[in-house]
């Protein structure tokens, strides 16, 4: 008897037989089945599938021979271990290897041996499947190919088995090492398998105990039934169904999150459902709370009387508006929804500038910025902003404070206070006028007294009564101009009326006209017919009269008067302008003077000093300005603002 030397790759083909956790395992009917049908074709009383271990051959099916395993040494399947063809020994008296072999020698006297050696997917024999007979034979090409074909299904059963026993180890691991619910059922409901957890998922019927093989519709609460069987019934076609539903727990209700998975074969067939239950009572409660908090702090949110939004932070895209922001906006909080929060601000530099400071400090309060309304203006506002986290995000919650009615307010104010300090300062300058003027002339008229009382000549006295009635008419004059000019900041019962500018200017050249012709002046009234301006027809006149007899009395000697008068809007302000080619004012020089009262700087003998200054008391008075722009011997333009 000759032993089989060892195949050169022996380590690793043990440790792949060794992968299959075969050896030793009890008999299984698939396998015997193989030895029958081997037998039966092959026409021999025994047949094995066996497989090599280091020194022994093991038997995993039988049939004829009642041992399970034999020394390695007098085995025949160890000399099919070194071709993937079949080991066929036709009379084991005539074969030196096995002439003195106990198998041989004695019962059951082994004549014939065939067997076809078992092979992995990766090329590994780990044994046989083979028929022996007590007498010398051979088979046929037909036999050898039903061997082949039956060691065949011997591999498969291999890969089965490792594919069931690898499913069912890690069903093992995953049922006994979670805290989830799992059962597995067949296509029938009835249970396959279940882990300990499944009690409490079922403990609503804590006297039943689970059995498998019984049907899971015994121990599942009534309620939930309905929704088991419709999503059992998708499963069973092939969906994968997941869900969260309230299941009763005894008097109270528990937060389970449901899964169903349909359960293949290896020819992927459906063959059942795995049933898992997580519970989520706690963080259901969770989220119920976080879910009632949000809808307060969005009801807050919204009903709030200061105008809030919020905006995503990365690109300050805008998730949330209240009312009151929309009001301020002049919109709706959807039409807002969706914009990016730059498009808010009129200057869009506000918006760097605004993260920029919330990524140092982490908020704003109180910055004045401008908000774009849906009409194009803008509308002052203070705001405040900060950092949130909102829904599991980075997000800014901006508050705005609408200051429009305040800086209104405020401009206002400060206009009231801008008259009222250049009211006071025309009183002092009125003031100084009227003591200057008035001393004068009653120092004018003391002396002139004076002298009457002392003895003289009676024609120095006739002249010196001359002199007086000249003082006084002065006197007269100044006391009418200074009346007229308080009459104008005392006036608050003025009469407004539309009126057409356009005539005003033809009445003030109908009043001035021996003084036009005098001059051979030109006049251009370029104003529109119908043009109408709402102010005091008085005022008017006076304003008019004024500009337009200055414009002839101070015409050049040296060309032909031409005078022209226009109007027009500027920044939303009715404007009269006046130009002509006179003789020109020295800005320079005169510029702080030409609005003074009794302030004259051309040398006319007529020139009083009072008209321009009561005409620009009247257009301040009425809240308008004065403009003038002049140059030497050119000319020069007023323009009255109304």
């Amino acid at each position: 008897m000759r032993a089989s030397p060892l195949p050169y790759n022996e380590s690793e083909r043990i440790e792949a037989l060794y992968r299959l956790n075969i050896i030793d395992t009890p008999a299984e009917q698939d396998f015997d089945d193989l030895t029958v049908m081997a037998s039966s074709l092959c026409d021999t009383p025994y047949s094995l599938i066996t497989f090599v271990d280091k020194e022994r051959q093991w038997f995993k099916a039988k049939t004829g021979i009642n041992i399970t395993e034999t020394h390695r040494d007098i085995s025949f399947c160890a000399h099919a271990l070194h071709s993937s063809e079949t080991f066929i020994v036709a009379d084991t008296l005539k074969d030196e290897r096995f002439i003195d072999n106990p198998f041989v020698a004695n019962e059951p006297n082994i004549r014939f041996y065939a067997g076809t050696p078992i092979v992995t997917d990766d090329g590994f024999i780990l044994g046989t499947l083979c028929v022996l007979d007590s007498k010398p034979r051979t088979l046929s090409d037909k036999q050898i190919f039903y061997l082949r074909t039956l060691a065949n299904q011997v591999q498969k059963l291999l890969q089965l088995r490792k594919i069931v026993n690898t499913s069912a180890y890690k069903l093992n691991v995953y049922q006994n090492g979670t805290s989830d619910a799992v059962f597995l059922l067949d296509k029938h409901l009835h249970i396959q398998d279940f882990n300990k957890v499944t009690n409490e998922f079922l403990w609503h019927n804590p006297d039943k105990i689970i059995k498998t093989g019984d049907s899971i519709l015994n121990y599942l609460e009534k309620e939930y039934i309905p929704v088991f069987e419709t999503n059992v019934k998708k499963a069973l076609a092939g969906e994968e169904m997941r869900f969260e539903c309230r299941i009763r727990h005894e008097n109270n209700y528990l937060w389970w999150a449901i899964t169903f998975l349909p359960v293949y074969n290896q020819f992927k067939e459906i063959t059942g459902v795995v049933h898992t239950a997580t519970k989520i009572n706690e963080r259901k409660k969770a989220e119920i709370v976080l879910q009632e908090n949000e809808q307060l702090l969005q009801n807050i949110f919204k009903s709030s009387p200061v105008a809030l939004l919020i905006s995503r932070y990365s690109d300050g895209l805008v998730v949330m508006v209240n009312e009151a922001l929309a009001k301020i906006a002049l919109s709706t909080p959807n039409q807002l929804i969706g914009k990016l929060t730059k498009d808010f601000y009129t200057n869009p530099e506000q918006r760097e500038d605004i993260i920029e400071t919330l990524n140092t400090k982490g908020f704003i309060k109180n910055r004045e910025i401008e908000l774009t309304r849906s009409n194009g203006l803008s509308s002052p506002c203070l705001l405040s902003s900060e950092i949130i986290t909102w829904k599991g995000e980075k997000m800014i919650m901006s508050g705005f404070v609408d200051i429009s009615e305040i800086k209104f307010t405020e401009m206002e104010l400060n206009k009231s206070l801008n008259m009222v300090t250049e009211q006071n300062k025309r009183l002092l300058n009125f003031s100084y006028i009227v003591s200057h003027n008035l001393r004068s002339h009653a120092s004018n008229i003391k002396s002139i007294v004076s002298y009457l009382q002392e003895p003289g000549r009676e024609e120095e006295k006739k002249e010196m009564i001359k002199h007086l009635s000249s003082v006084s008419h002065a006197l007269d004059d100044t006391l009418h101009n200074l009346n007229e000019v308080v009459s104008i900041h005392n006036n608050t019962n003025l009469i407004f009326e539309n009126l057409d500018i356009h005539t005003y200017v033809n009445k003030a050249i109908e009043l001035i006209s021996p003084q036009i012709e005098q001059k051979d002046a030109v006049i251009h009234n370029l104003i529109p017919e119908n043009t109408t301006i709402n102010y005091n027809p008085a005022y008017l006149e006076s304003i008019i009269y004024n500009f337009l007899s200055n414009a002839v009395k101070y015409a050049s000697p040296g060309r032909q008067p031409h005078i022209t008068l226009n109007t027009y809007f500027h920044n939303n302000k009715f404007v009269l302008e006046i130009a002509d080619n006179g003789i020109g004012i020295d800005l320079a020089r005169n510029g702080d003077k030409l609005f003074g009262m009794y302030k004259t700087f051309h040398g006319n003998a007529d020139a009083k000093g009072i008209g321009l200054f009561i005409t620009k008391n009247q257009v301040e008075f009425m809240g308008g300005k004065i403009e003038v722009d002049s140059t030497l011997n050119k000319g020069t333009t007023f323009k009255i603002y109304f």
